[in-house]
This record gives C-alpha cells, structure tokens and sequence, in this order.
C-alpha cells in the first residue's frame, strides 16, 4: 500500500488532553425547485361580425310601426275624446230645483207653535233625503249649463206650506207617470210622501 494513500496520524494528545472528535459534516443544502414555465394567456378571438337577418329587418320594421301607430292613435284620441254622458231629463232637473226650492221655504220658516215645528222638521229631513237621490241620479247625466239656484226661501204661513206640498205631490205625481222603471216608482213615492205633509200641515 502506498503511504501517501494511508491517513497520518496526528499528533498525539498530551497527558490529561481529550481526544480530538471529528465534527460531523453539514448536511447537504437542497436546490430551489424550479419554477414552471409561465403559461401564455390565451389571446381571446375577436367575435365574428354580426349579421342582420331578414328577421332582424322585420322586427325593427315592426317597432317602427308600432310606434308610429302608437302616435297616430294618441292624436287621434286627442281629436276625437270620449263619448260625453247625455245631458239630464228635465223631470230630474225640474224636480230637483222643486225640492231646492221647499227645503229653503221650510227653513226660513221659524215660527209657529211646537206641532208645527215638528211637521216643519220633518218635512225638511223628507226633502233632504229626496234631493239626495235625484242629485244621485243626475250625476249619471251631463252636468247642467246653468248652475242650480240658489234662492233664499221666504218663511210660509202654515197654509201657504200646506198648499206648496199638495202642489208638489201633484208635479211629482204627474212625473211618476211620464217615467217608466226605477224614476216612475221615485216620483211616485215623492208624490205619497209630499201628500202626507200637505195633510199634516192640514
């Protein structure tokens, strides 16, 4: 064997020194990993040019018109309103003024005795409820040119009460028989109610 192969020994330790250990060797330093390759984006394809169908030509067509017919139709509205309401029977009118005008009598009349009073308070809340019904029915119609009177009542004698609603139940009689239906029977019940008090003011 060689002996430049075989290891020399070192000097020997002296009396009392340890004996020299070897250190151990450092452990082997692992390498980065390698990063991956980066990965090219991919390059979107531009979207193929939109082509307009006969389709497409007809719907728009279509809006076109739709729209303009749209037009057409708004003005033609606008020449041509809604059917206006017909305008009211003149017993209707007639017959409301009628009962304007007694309600206005029969509060300006204060006086008389306690009996009287009652008739008169009465015959106001009857009249009232009759007034109610036929402004009901007239709002069916077109509202009249002229504006309802709106006359102060003038205080009545009892007689002079008395005759005014024996008069009205005749008018309202008479209009029981021009009317048909649902009017013929209103008058006639204004007719019996208005003769009712022209017998109690008796």
């Amino acid at each position: 064997m060689d002996e430049f192969a075989r290891p020399r020994p070192g000097p020997e330790p002296g009396p009392g020194e340890p004996l020299a250990v070897e250190a151990p060797l450092p452990a082997p330093v692992p390498a980065p990993p390698i990063p991956p390759p980066p990965f090219a984006a991919p390059v979107p394809t531009p979207p193929a040019p939109r082509r307009h169908t006969r389709r497409w030509f007809l719907a728009g067509g279509l809006a076109i018109l739709a729209g303009g017919g749209a037009g057409v139709g708004a003005a033609f509205l606008r020449r041509h309103p809604k059917h206006h309401p017909p305008p009211a029977p003149a017993d209707l009118v007639g017959a409301a003024e009628a009962e304007r005008r007694l309600i206005a009598d029969l509060v300006a009349t204060t006086g008389g005795n306690a009996d009287v009073r009652v008739v008169i308070d009465q015959a106001t809340a009857n009249h009232r409820a009759h007034l109610a019904v036929l402004e009901g029915l007239l709002g069916a119609y077109a509202p009249p040119s002229a504006t309802p009177s709106r006359t102060p009542g003038r205080p009545r004698t009892k007689a002079q009460l008395r005759a005014a609603e024996h008069a009205a139940s005749g008018t309202a009689a008479a209009r029981a028989l021009r009317l048909t239906g649902r009017q013929s029977a209103l008058f006639a019940s204004i007719a019996a109610c208005e003769a009712s008090h022209a017998e109690l003011f008796s």
